[in-house]
């Protein structure tokens, strides 16, 4: 763990997630993932992100946000994260003798940004 201090944001409602949405977006763009660059770097991106691994092992930076919207405002937003975990975990078999019906709802299409 870093040195630095950590910010969470909490954004609540409609408006505030979708300029943070954007927000996040643009400090995302600025990030350099090369260690060696010999950038150098103004901004300590620890501070707002978390920086973690996913389960093939690459590096990955998440927002510290706690995100509070309806649900009908964050359909494109799973309910779980599927970033740690691999596409096998939902492949397990039924407990029982039978037959095993999955039945998902459609997906809305993401948004640019």
């Amino acid at each position: 763990m870093s040195s630095s201090k950590e910010i969470v944001t909490i954004q609540v409602g409609n408006f505030a997630n979708f300029i943070g949405t954007h927000w996040w977006n643009i400090q995302e763009s600025s990030f350099c993932y090369t260690p060696d660059s010999s950038i150098p770097l103004d901004i300590n991106h620890d501070v707002m992100f978390r920086e973690g691994q996913n389960f093939r092992g690459e590096v990955t930076y998440t927002p510290r946000v706690l995100v509070v919207d309806l649900p009908e405002n964050l359909r494109s937003i799973r309910e779980e994260c599927p970033l740690y975990r691999s596409a096998d975990e939902d492949k397990t078999d039924a407990p029982w003798e039978g037959a095993l019906e999955v039945i998902r709802k459609t997906r809305q299409e993401k948004t640019h940004f």
